[in-house]
């Protein structure tokens, strides 16, 4: 009898070993710089090859803009190359705050902070102009996403001021609005979602009002809070799945009380210690997902000086989990757009001239095989 239990106990506690590391695999990434490419030849580069094939007409067409000196850039990947087509290269070390991504003939742009919804060509040419029913305002830019004629925006209510008015807003807003352009030429605005369940039950303040959004076909959509742990599915208005889609580095998330949100300094404190989850992003090309974290801010010893570190978690199309691992260091998460080549980024430092670049980075688990 007892060699018997001896052999069950260490029957058992190599299939828990084997268990852990399968899991440990499971939960890791690699991450890889596959193409860096220079400032000052953007205005051609040759793009390196794609187990992902795009017809040579196909073009993925970009537009950025550098807020600080109001430059806007935009430029076009085709088969082959990358082009940028504008007369004027903006200063790109400043963060992007308007930026999306077509495969179309023509993109839609929303001006910061101006209800409008504009339709411009490939050449930066605006085709027409919209003004949104102000019924549907006030909109977040910081949240863009667009799918052939649809741009999936923001819609959410002013910062409340206390728990009462949170709870209310919570419950009444859908923090959701989808934007068509018909066939008319006429605007047909969609609004729908709801706070996690976490703000609605609470109505506790985590500075977080709208959603991070993402197009996974014309029908379904994904949305995504800073401070809640899931990731929600809908199939056009209807929702049809939450997942949990908590990082290993994010232990707790604190709110901020309401007597410390109008003090700078406090709100500033609050948002630089706070992790977060910044972005949702979801691959057309190889139908994944991503969900960008931004940990907590830390002490370096070494540079005397305060850090703060970023992964990316990888879910497959049925939103189930892949992985997670640091973002290679210099690599600006506010620039994630996918590609059939990798995911097109923006790298700071390590380059003389201490400017950023644009590169292209791989993210692989042990499951894919591109």
């Amino acid at each position: 009898m007892r060699i018997t239990f001896n052999i069950f106990a260490i029957i058992s506690i190599f299939l828990i070993s084997v268990s852990c590391n399968k899991q440990e695999d499971t939960q890791s990434l690699q991450i890889d710089i596959v193409k860096q490419l220079a400032c000052d030849s953007l205005r051609s580069t040759e793009i390196i090859p794609s187990e992902y094939t795009i017809q040579k007409d196909s073009i993925l067409f970009v537009y950025a803009q550098d807020t600080k000196n109001n430059i806007s850039m935009q430029f076009r990947i085709n088969a082959d190359t990358l082009l940028i087509i504008d007369s004027v290269f903006p200063n790109i070390q400043h963060m992007f705050l308007e930026m999306c991504i077509s495969d179309k003939d023509s993109i839609f742009v929303f001006p910061e902070a101006r209800n409008t919804l504009l339709l411009k060509n490939k050449n930066g040419d605006i085709l027409a102009k919209q003004e949104v029913p102000s019924k549907y305002c006030p909109i977040a830019w910081n949240t863009l996403c667009i799918k052939d004629n649809s741009i999936l925006v923001a819609n959410a209510g002013m910062s409340a001021l206390t728990t009462e008015d949170r709870l209310l807003m919570y419950d009444q807003i859908k923090p959701i609005l989808k934007v068509t352009l018909t066939a008319e030429g006429s605007l047909k605005c969609v609004n729908y979602g709801r706070y996690p369940d976490i703000y609605r039950k609470t109505g506790n303040d985590y500075h977080d009002y709208y959603p991070q959004l993402a197009f996974v076909s014309n029908k379904k959509t994904c949305s995504a809070f800073e401070a809640d742990h899931y990731i929600y599915l809908y199939n056009d208005t209807i929702l049809e799945a939450k997942k949990k889609a908590k990082s290993r580095f994010i232990h707790h998330l604190n709110t901020i009380a309401d007597k410390d949100k109008y003090d700078m300094v406090n709100l500033k404190n609050y948002l630089l210690n706070e992790p977060r989850y910044i972005d949702l992003v979801y691959d057309k090309f190889y139908n994944r997902f991503y969900r960008i974290v931004l940990h907590r801010r830390f002490f370096d010893e070494k540079l005397k000086k305060y850090q703060r570190k970023a992964s990316v978690m990888m879910f497959d199309k049925e939103l189930n989990f892949l992985g997670e691992e640091y973002l290679p260091k210099g690599i600006v998460f506010k620039m994630f757009v996918p590609t059939p080549w990798g995911i097109l980024t923006k790298q700071t430092a390590g380059n003389q001239d201490n400017k950023a670049c644009f590169c292209f980075i791989k993210i692989r688990n042990n499951t894919t095989k591109d």
